[in-house]
């Protein structure tokens, strides 16, 4: 197993894989690298959303600069969307195919599931269920998480919202992301590339691992 950070530009780490017949030509007979058997990409990263303008940006040379950051965010955001997309028609396009599955922080843990019980689609990053077998397991997500679909919605609006910090979460938003990671992990991986399906913690044990 190789785990991989992504950094600025490479957030989720996918380039890492996606690039390495680049990298061997780069490398030559030095290189040694071996195609990745199976890539599970995390991305943690929620997206821009509406906000209201900062007042802020009235006030000269600061206004400027806050402007600026946020003509980075805006073209990260889509840098971000555009080497998702990719990488999700790598998994699902004959011929280039790569077995490998996404987790996505905004997405509700029920989503994938719902994706692969529908007539199939191409649209943006939506996933056509072209895997009878898939399609089984996303109903035993469905059963599983179901009854209690809009507590998931929930907790996955409220971790897609955390911003990246260096100062303390708090107990009850590092317990939101923990069971979010958790829950949305185990219902992709199983759908998508068949792990076992996991049982479910309660609310209490993500608290105990967040104090």
């Amino acid at each position: 197993m190789v785990l991989v950070d992504g950094g600025v530009y490479d957030n989720q780490a996918d380039q890492w894989v996606l690039g390495m017949e680049n990298r061997r030509n780069r490398f030559g007979k030095r290189a040694t690298f071996r195609d990745a058997d199976e890539l599970i990409s995390i991305n943690a990263s929620g997206g821009l959303t509406w906000s209201k303008v900062s007042g802020m940006l009235r006030f000269p040379i600061l206004g400027e600069f806050l402007a600026l950051l946020l003509d980075k965010s805006v073209l990260y955001d889509n840098g971000n969307a555009v080497r998702r997309e990719l990488m999700i028609s790598r998994f699902t396009r004959p011929g280039t195919q790569l077995k490998g599955a996404l987790v996505h922080i905004p997405r509700n843990a029920l989503w994938v599931a719902k994706k692969y019980t529908e007539e199939p689609q191409v649209i943006g990053d939506q996933l056509p269920p072209t895997d009878s077998e898939a399609a089984v397991r996303a109903q035993e997500i469905l059963g599983l998480l179901g009854p209690q679909e809009q507590q998931w919605d929930n907790l996955a609006k409220r971790a897609g919202r955390t911003k990246t910090s260096l100062s303390k979460l708090g107990q009850a938003r590092s317990a939101d992301l923990l069971q979010h990671g958790y829950t949305l992990a185990m219902a992709n991986l199983h759908v998508i590339l068949g792990y076992p399906m996991r049982p479910l913690p309660d609310r209490v044990r993500f608290y105990a691992l967040a104090s």
